[in-house]
């Protein structure tokens, strides 16, 4: 799936390619918020989700890589260095 292919799609198809075709790469808790980083073929999606609820608020899809700074200390990389 291409960027342009998701950011068209409605919540219930976002939410259905994020869980079937996504790799989490990270989480992150916040008072309010939990931030779910997946991988999506070349691009990623972070999923913000209301920590009381549960359910999700919003989608930000990017492919920029500055935008994985906030994670870049929890995504093992080990494995890969090997």
């Amino acid at each position: 799936m291409k960027l342009s292919e998701f950011i068209v799609l409605e919540e219930n198809d976002k939410n259905k390619a994020v869980l079937h075709q996504g790799i989490l790469v990270a989480k992150q808790k916040a008072p309010e918020q939990i931030r779910f980083l997946f991988q999506l073929d070349q691009f990623y999606v972070e999923l913000l989700c209301d920590q009381q609820s549960k359910k999700v608020c919003e989608y930000k899809a990017f492919t920029d890589m500055r935008f994985l700074q906030p994670y870049l200390d929890q995504i093992p990389i080990n494995g890969l260095l090997e």
